[in-house]
């Protein structure tokens, strides 16, 4: 069974995990796009650091 929102389905597997005009992220992907009009988008990198990357 879905859950449904206002007659909708909800989707649990979306193909981003968040969208708006200003950040966007894939699902699965460790990476946002920050887009920046007339130059070149951002994306941070959001992988976690493993104990070894802090010494």
């Amino acid at each position: 069974m879905l859950w449904e929102i206002n007659g909708t389905t909800v989707h649990l597997n979306p193909a981003k995990t968040y969208a708006s005009l200003f950040l966007s992220m894939q699902q699965g992907r460790c990476g946002a796009v920050i887009p920046n009009q007339g130059h070149e988008d951002r994306v941070p990198d959001f992988k976690p650091k493993s104990k070894a990357d802090e010494k």
